[in-house]
Order: C-alpha cells, then sequence, then structure tokens
C-alpha cells in the first residue's frame, strides 16, 4: 500500500510536466548529469519490471492473497518508473530548482 500512493501520485502528475515540455522554454541544456539520471532512473525501471516479474511467481494462498496487492504495487512502480523517464529530463531542461515533487516522491518509493 505504501508503494502505490507514491507510485499513483506520479503517474497523475504526468499532464502537469507534459504541459511544461509544450509551453515553457528551455532554460539549461542537456549535460552528463541528465544521463547520469536517466541511468539511475533506467536502473530503477529495471528493479521495478524484475519485482512485478517475481511478485507474479508468487502462490496466492501461501500468503493469504497479499500477493495480489504486491503485484498491484510492483505494476504501479513499473509504470511510474517510466513516467519519471519522461519527468526528469522536462524537469532538467525546463525548471530552474530541482523539483520538490520529484525528491519527495523518490524519497517516499525508496522508504517503501
Amino acid at each position: 500500500m505504501f508503494a502505490i500512493v507514491p507510485a499513483v501520485a506520479t503517474v497523475l502528475s504526468m499532464p502537469y510536466y507534459l504541459k511544461l515540455l509544450v509551453r515553457d522554454t528551455p532554460l539549461v541544456r542537456p549535460g552528463l548529469l541528465l544521463w547520469a539520471k536517466l541511468a539511475a532512473d533506467a536502473a530503477l525501471l529495471g528493479v521495478y519490471a524484475a519485482s512485478l516479474a517475481l511478485w507474479r511467481q508468487v502462490q496466492t494462498p501461501k500468503f493469504g492473497g497479499s500477493a495480489s496487492t504486491a503485484v498491484a504495487a510492483a505494476a504501479m512502480s513499473l509504470v511510474a518508473a517510466i513516467c519519471w523517464l519522461g519527468k526528469l529530463p522536462i524537469t532538467h531542461i525546463y525548471e530552474k530548482q530541482p523539483s520538490a515533487f520529484l525528491s519527495i516522491v523518490l524519497a517516499l518509493t525508496g522508504l517503501a
């Protein structure tokens, strides 16, 4: 449950970042830091994909039905990581300050 909430918040905030992409002018040019952020997010995407694959193999009766919640959380985390792949370049290029929203969501995700 704790992993689902930040993932849903990430997915629901995607239209704001797409609006930033369409309406704003670039403020920062892409560099090595952007590629490092994208590489870290790609690694996180791989971890979430592996988590989803492993939770799909768990037998549900053994855990009393909690595996279906874990599958949902892993799937939402995977979708959120895909959204982060789009949000990271947008926030890096179109905003002067780091995104507080992404920092909070990634911190909460790290706790889950």
